[in-house]
């Protein structure tokens, strides 16, 4: 992981995390291997921290008011799916105004079509940290509606179909110093979704580590994006929009950074090297037969590459992103 580290991420998360402010920090219930956790979600009153023991539970459980979910820490608690089709937490906000943070757990064994290891959707507010995610087939997060929510210090591992974590719909999100790894796809992000990624390791996805569509925005700084997949560690498409800083893009099956469509970019001050294909590409520039023309925006300067295998840049007209003075690519029609 790259260890030029800021601290705006992290001041980040406990900015968002002092907004749970009103939520207990003494157990209001001690839930025990064997007990029902759904039970004392039901029974808790508003901003109840729950906290499990080291132990293993197979339940699926749903949240719907204020509270904390905490383990003892997240190599000794393990909730594991009681029915692999549903999501193993389900958050949800009917009438607005739910606070969630899920704490020290691992989280896993969803392993149906539909399985997910935290599904967020409505207008929760979510914390999820120092969280090991793995093995559910759907996605290990998803966030949708109008879902905000911050993952810190997490492991999300093993997930097949829409990868680790999902964004959908206007949902919002900061991810920091975590750890995405050897899923479907790393992080995706769909509808008018926004995410900020910073300190991360996105890395060994089989297929992309980061896609961008529709109209979804990301933000990405001091990251490894490293070893991903045939459509590489960056692929923006449709009118999606990425900011990508001092980042290592590296060694990547497809291109570094991959753009299409009318998608825009900032590319500044990124060491991108040795992927198997063009180290920032437009893709008609890697499709044969593909006539329809990028119409989008590229910016940005400061950039190295070195050891790509097409080239640095394809077209040669985004040569500027690797000068010092760097430039500008406007196709918009």
């Amino acid at each position: 992981m790259n260890r030029s580290r800021s601290l705006c991420g992290g001041i980040a998360a406990l900015v968002f995390m002092s907004g749970l402010g009103a939520l207990a920090d003494e157990c209001t219930v001690t839930v025990q291997p064997g007990e029902p956790i759904q039970e004392a979600i039901d029974a808790a009153p508003e901003g109840a921290l729950i906290c499990l023991p080291a132990g293993e539970w197979q339940e699926n459980v749903e949240i719907s008011r204020s509270l904390v979910l905490r383990g003892e820490d997240a190599d000794s608690v393990l909730l594991r799916s009681a029915d692999p089709d549903t999501p193993r937490i389900s958050i949800l906000a009917p009438e607005g105004d739910v606070r969630v943070e899920i704490r020290d757990l691992t989280i896993a064994g969803a392993e149906g079509d539909r399985g997910v290891g935290v599904w967020a959707q409505d207008s929760v507010e979510v914390v999820i940290a120092s969280c090991v995610i793995a093995g559910n087939r759907a996605a290990g997060i998803w966030l949708a509606g109008s879902t905000q929510a911050t993952i810190s210090h997490c492991t999300i591992r093993g997930q097949d179909w829409y990868g680790g974590i999902r964004l959908s719909d206007s949902s919002q999100a900061t991810i920091v110093e975590s750890v995405i790894t050897h899923n479907a796809l790393g992080i995706t992000l769909a509808g008018s979704s926004r995410a900020k990624v910073r300190d991360s390791d996105i890395s060994h996805n089989r297929w992309v580590g980061l896609s961008i569509r529709a109209a979804a925005s990301l933000s990405i700084m001091d990251c490894d994006v490293v070893g991903n997949g045939a459509f590489g560690g960056l692929f923006v498409e449709d009118s999606g929009s990425l900011l990508v800083k001092g980042c290592t893009v590296e060694s990547n099956n497809g291109p570094g950074i991959q753009l299409a469509d009318s998608a825009q970019a900032t590319i500044t001050e990124n060491t991108i090297l040795s992927n198997g294909r063009c180290g920032v590409a437009l893709r008609p520039e890697l499709m044969s037969g593909m006539d329809k023309a990028f119409t989008g925006y590229v910016i940005g300067k400061r950039n190295t590459g070195k050891g790509n295998a097409d080239d640095d840049c394809c077209p040669d007209d985004l040569a500027f992103l690797f000068t010092k003075e760097g430039g500008e690519l406007d196709q918009r029609e």
